[in-house]
């Protein structure tokens, strides 16, 4: 497996539509933090990966990826927990804004989110999101 390959760090609240759909994976810089004028909110894109997969070298802690929400124009981003199929801490962009799932009024539930990038070499991975209350849904494809 190749070594991974990051570009610029940025802080996540700054971030567009636009950044994570030209990188769908992103990480958290925590090495970084203690740099000036950075902290734990600064994340980097992965640039030479497509697929989400904590056997990679280096291993893929807590990578942030890109979804869209299946019947609509929405997209988001969340933290998905490799060997756990889970999607955590995620927030819907809508006009360049981050923003809770639960303040997305035009979201029906229960929804289904479609992971962009390949997990595991899997296209079209999906996760049911089933209450506005939820802060972690499970993979569709998955036993529970």
């Amino acid at each position: 497996m190749n070594k991974i390959l990051y570009g610029k760090s940025s802080p996540y609240h700054d971030l567009s539509l636009e950044d994570f759909l030209a990188y769908p994976i992103w990480e958290w810089a925590l090495d970084e933090e203690t740099l000036p004028g950075r902290d734990e909110t600064w994340v980097r894109p992965m640039i030479n990966v497509t697929d989400v997969d904590d056997r990679r070298d280096g291993g893929m802690i807590l990578p942030l990826i890109l979804f869209r929400v299946v019947g609509s124009d929405a997209y988001g981003i969340g933290e998905y927990q490799c060997g756990f199929g889970e999607l955590q801490n995620f927030v819907l962009l809508k006009n360049d804004e981050a923003t809770g799932p639960k303040y997305v009024r035009d979201i029906a539930l229960p929804a289904i989110f479609e992971a962009l990038p390949t997990i595991g070499g899997q296209s079209g991975v999906r996760f049911l999101y089933e209450e506005h209350k939820a802060v972690i849904i499970f993979r569709t494809d998955l036993a529970r």
